[in-house]
């Protein structure tokens, strides 16, 4: 598209879209003097300030530069899985702690875990992330400690209700 030198508001224009993250044709949107301000994207619809159409090279360079961080953190992630993995596996002692805690215990019996809420030891419970708990120690006034399948967690209870809650 040949560049005409005197711009006017929804004169259509070569622009790269940091939206995009493409070179694309836009419709001026706002001018400060005889220069466009912004543009309004045709392809996503966005406005937004001006900038030239960029290079091939820096083009090419841009998404490479985004697919390595892309890559980079998803091998962090992965690891991160495995560690986590690692850990559980080495630690056998809680779950067969669990098992043998719940081998005679009915599921049907168990009260649904709520930080307003007051245990006993030795209560079974039912947690809406960790699932079915023993009631190991009360540790003081407002925490218990719960053994589940793969954790042993402190968990609050007794809390104060606020006005929103029943």
């Amino acid at each position: 598209m040949n560049a005409p030198t005197h711009y006017s508001i929804g004169d259509e224009i070569d622009f790269f879209c940091k939206k995009c993250r493409l070179n694309l044709h836009g419709n001026v949107a706002a001018l400060h003097g005889d220069a466009v301000a912004k543009v309004t994207c045709r392809t996503c619809r966005s406005t937004q300030p001006y900038f030239p159409e960029r290079g091939e090279e820096e083009l090419r360079a841009g998404l490479l530069k985004r697919a390595f961080r892309i890559r980079d953190r998803r091998q962090q992630q992965w690891t991160d899985t495995e560690k986590a993995r690692t850990v559980a596996a080495e630690s056998p002692d809680v779950t067969r702690r669990w098992r043998e805690a719940t081998e005679n215990v009915n599921a049907n019996y168990a009260r649904k875990y709520s930080e307003v809420g007051s245990f006993k030891e030795g209560e079974v419970i039912v947690h809406g992330t960790h699932g079915l708990g023993i009631v190991v120690r009360v540790l003081h006034e407002q925490g218990i400690l719960a053994l589940f399948r793969k954790a042993e967690l402190p968990l609050p209870m007794n809390l104060p209700t606020t006005e929103g809650e029943k």
